[in-house]
């Protein structure tokens, strides 16, 4: 029995647009957290800082896997085009 292995993930490209989607989440869950936090804290105040920290980034998880993951894979894609042209 033979197992089909999918080999865009193990190669070196698989691990570069793994990392590049890593990082833009990352990156994407910090600016989401900040951006929320704070209109959120604008328009109600009322709640504190806290838990307008727990609204911005109970909100922001859920979105930043998928800003995260589409700025990602595109940054990705664009270093994979600019480097076929050189």
């Amino acid at each position: 029995m033979s197992e089909a292995v999918e080999g865009r993930l193990v190669n070196e490209d698989g691990a570069s647009r793994l990392r590049t989607v890593a990082i833009s989440i990352g990156v994407s869950l910090v600016v989401l957290t900040a951006i929320i936090t704070l209109t959120y804290q604008l328009v109600d105040p009322t709640h504190g800082w806290l838990g307008s920290l727990g609204v911005g980034l109970g909100a922001s998880i859920w979105l930043c896997v998928l800003a995260g993951a589409v700025v990602g894979n595109g940054i990705h894609e664009l270093r994979h085009e600019r480097a076929a042209k050189q």
